[in-house]
């Protein structure tokens, strides 16, 4: 009898399977870099919106707590509120014993947030462009008592921002915009 000899499988690539493999990737990873990186901006973009609203909610919070009159405004180095115009600089939080809406040196400051992401702009409608003030059962009221609602859009050059709506009740919700920011 003759012994057959069987031929072992290879386990190995040949070079030809293996630049074919490589190349493969290659290509997926050049198609989906892009993407991700988009991805990774937008929801960049979405915690700005997101610590604003959470800044707001807490001054409401506080507002109720100390039953007082809590200010959160707009702020940039060197001016701590004012006709700012802007969120996106940072914004300052205190209580506001005198009802002004302003800071002054009597009023116990409770939070002071730095300037948002490189990029990103935050741009409020008129009632709500320089600051936000709630009143002890966390209503929002302007500094003359009118009722005090609008919306703040977190933008960044190319991608859809998001909007801050403050509602009567002086709770927030974020909303996409309806385009890329410009």
């Amino acid at each position: 009898m003759k012994a057959v000899r069987l031929r072992a499988a290879s386990a190995a690539f040949t070079m030809i399977e293996l630049v074919i493999a490589m190349a493969v990737a290659a290509t997926l990873f050049a198609i989906a870099l892009p993407s991700y990186a988009r991805y990774i901006a937008e929801q960049r973009l979405l915690n700005e919106a997101r610590r604003l609203s959470e800044a707001i909610m807490l001054a409401r919070s506080e507002a109720v707590k100390r039953n007082r009159h809590v200010v959160i405004c707009a702020a940039t180095p060197g001016v701590p509120c004012g006709d700012v115009g802007h969120w996106h600089g940072g914004w300052v939080m205190f209580e506001d014993a005198d009802g002004n809406a302003e800071p002054d040196a009597g009023d116990p400051g409770v939070l002071v947030e730095p300037a948002a992401a490189e990029g990103v702009t935050m741009r409020g409608n008129r009632p709500v462009a320089d600051y936000l003030r709630f009143d002890y059962i966390g209503q929002p009221r302007m500094a003359s008592g009118a009722l005090q609602m609008g919306t703040i859009e977190v933008c960044k050059s190319g991608l859809r921002g998001w909007r801050v709506v403050l509602a009567n009740t002086g709770r927030t919700r974020l909303d996409r915009t309806p385009g890329p920011c410009p």
